[in-house]
């Protein structure tokens, strides 16, 4: 199917999130009328205008533009809207397991956790909009590929691609937010793309998440948008997050691209690279750092100040220090953030403003080393299970390994980049929910060496 062909099949849907945005922006009250027309999608199990509404609720509210600040408080309600409608249906639900079934014994663990959290209520709020995601979008975007088809998973795709070309389009226009250089000298945002989103990074991580679906999408779907539709994404992904100079994105995008050619040949051979890769981490990172200075990459990636670590390796260590004082067992969802807070001054004097930057350590702030490693074996079955389906499931895992290991994006429930990787996950695995369930749509699966 053609793009043009995808995109036009929801105009009407991209009109009215447009009309929406534009006036809830004016006037704020007018956002909560989409409140009973999810209600309605919901009940007409039109769950892939529910999934684009939801991704676009979050881009929204990653923005720092001021006249979306409304968003911000906005979408709490709209996950708990979600909520009350997947409760609607739960009788109806064909998938009741769904990606969840393997965080189970995760979720038990971040609720224990909650009892010693210093702001209970707020752990107890960001413990349930954590559950919700992990319950509901793979939910529903199994029940989308279910009564639409594999088409639906394509019209994601083009939804991402829209995203990224009107933040491209926004900074081409003047929309690169400029930082400031601080007193350690580390620059911030200066010149580098973030389109609609609250920065640089933010950007950055969409793209990776973006990348991987698309990767999935190929790979258990089949090719879709012409015969150089896949190509050409890929070159302009790989554009947009140079220009974002988040590293942290293109060491994700590499990797990525790189084991999906290692996987290709051998599960094995992708394997032993990524041992290889780690044990040398050191030296290859010199050599990649030396090649992109040769190829004169260094100012839009900021590779002057690349052993300063923009401030993380501070925080990392102070997080670490503090892990030691409760090693096993978490202090509850939001820990990391009331860390950080009640440490602002100190960090500041070190260098560091902002989270923890390392989504590991924030899940074992949160929930220990048992919540961690909980968390971890959830990933991990859905990796093994997604391989049998399809090689690029490692790949995937290993880029979102990487840039979660410098962002902590993955302890967040009401962003975008979570619930696109869930979506991600849940399009490796359903051929095996669907497959098990019915026979009624027919999944185009691609040999395992694809």
């Amino acid at each position: 199917m053609r793009v043009i062909d995808l995109i036009r099949t929801d105009l009407g849907l991209y009109a009215f999130l447009i009309i929406w945005t534009f006036v809830s922006t004016i006037f704020n009250p007018f956002a909560y009328i989409i409140i009973p027309v999810v209600f309605i999608l919901v009940h007409r199990e039109k769950y892939f205008e529910v999934i684009i509404t939801l991704l676009l609720v979050l881009i929204l509210s990653d923005s720092s533009n001021l006249n979306l600040i409304w968003v911000k408080s906005f979408k709490t309600i709209f996950m708990l809207t979600l909520g009350v409608g997947y409760l609607f249906k739960l009788n109806q639900n064909r998938y009741s397991g769904g990606v969840i079934k393997y965080f189970v014994p995760f979720f038990i663990v971040a609720v224990i956790c909650i009892a010693y959290n210093p702001l209970p209520l707020e752990s107890i709020q960001k413990t349930l909009s954590y559950f919700l995601i992990f319950l509901i979008v793979p939910i529903f975007t199994l029940e989308a590929i279910k009564s639409e088809g594999a088409t639906v998973i394509f019209r994601i795709v083009i939804f991402g691609l829209i995203i990224l070309v009107i933040s491209y389009v926004v900074g081409f226009f003047g929309g690169i937010e400029f930082g400031t250089e601080t007193e350690t000298g580390t620059n911030t945002n200066k010149g580098r793309l973030s389109g609609l989103f609250g920065n640089p990074n933010g950007l950055g991580i969409f793209i990776v998440n973006f990348s991987c679906l698309l990767v999935a999408s190929k790979s258990v779907y089949g090719k879709f948008g012409g015969k150089y539709f896949y190509i050409l994404t890929v070159i302009f992904a790989l554009f947009l997050t140079v220009k974002t100079g988040s590293r942290g994105a293109l060491m994700a995008l590499a990797s990525l691209f790189i084991c999906l050619e290692l996987f290709k040949y051998s599960t094995w051979i992708g394997l032993l690279f990524i041992i290889f890769f780690v044990s040398l981490y050191e030296y290859i990172a010199d050599l990649m750092i030396n090649v992109l200075f040769a190829v004169g990459l260094q100012e839009e990636l900021r590779l002057d100040t690349i052993e300063e670590g923009s401030g993380r390796l501070i925080v990392w260590a102070f997080a670490w220090e503090n892990i030691q004082d409760s090693l096993f067992v978490g202090k509850g969802f939001g820990y990391d953030r009331y860390f950080t807070r009640a440490n602002y001054i100190l960090l500041s004097r070190k260098g560091h403003e902002g989270g923890v930057h390392n989504s590991y350590l924030m899940i074992w702030l949160n929930t220990g080393l048992i919540g961690l490693l909980a968390w971890l074996r959830g990933m991990l079955l859905i990796i093994i299970a997604s391989s049998k389906i399809t090689r690029v499931a490692w790949p995937i895992l290993i880029a979102i390994f990487l840039s979660a290991f410098f962002e902590g994006w993955l302890v967040g429930s009401l962003n975008p980049y979570t619930s696109l990787l869930l979506v991600t996950f849940t399009v490796m695995m359903s051929p095996n929910f669907i497959g098990a369930e019915s026979n009624e749509i027919e999944i185009v699966k691609q040999p395992v060496d694809e």
